[in-house]
């Protein structure tokens, strides 16, 4: 909990070749003593490259590490912890919540220009009995006057 430094990150046995963190893509980070919301850019010396490149770097494969595998990827990363008792998380990408998908929705419902594209329905619940959205988006859609998905997609056999 007294720690401020830099740690050093390395996700090892990726199964991909390529990677968009090859590309420039950067973990996300979000620290609960900062409260900025999830930042991409916060982390440092980002590289993905084959487990076998590990070996040149020094790094043994013996002991704790002899697990990982020459076929594989590693994600490897820093990032500087600034604020004692913080609480760090990180994604690959910033998470996307059941609110906001919510108010996204609402805000679809409210433009008209694009009510006239979508229809919006209860696929089902999840398992914390939250309704789950079904979208059917198509060029001009209107509302069915029977109300059925099957004329709703415009499909019938």
């Amino acid at each position: 909990h007294d720690f401020r430094g830099t740690a050093h990150f390395r996700i090892v046995n990726m199964r991909k070749k390529k990677s968009l963190y090859q590309q420039g893509l950067q973990p996300h980070c979000y620290s609960v003593r900062r409260n900025r919301g999830w930042q991409p850019f916060a982390c440092e010396d980002i590289s993905y490259s084959a487990n076998c490149n590990l070996q040149q770097r020094g790094i043994s494969r013996s002991g704790s590490e002899g697990g990982i595998r020459p076929d594989q990827h590693t994600l490897a990363f820093s990032y500087t912890v600034t604020h004692l008792d913080d609480e760090i998380y990180f994604a690959a990408y910033p998470p996307y919540t059941y609110s906001m998908m919510s108010g996204f929705l609402a805000q679809l419902d409210e433009h008209a220009p694009a009510r006239a594209h979508f229809q919006r329905s209860e696929l089902c619940r999840s398992i914390g009995q939250l309704p789950v959205p079904l979208l059917v988006i198509a060029q001009d859609i209107a509302p069915a006057a029977s109300g059925s998905a099957a004329d709703t997609a415009g499909g019938t056999d």
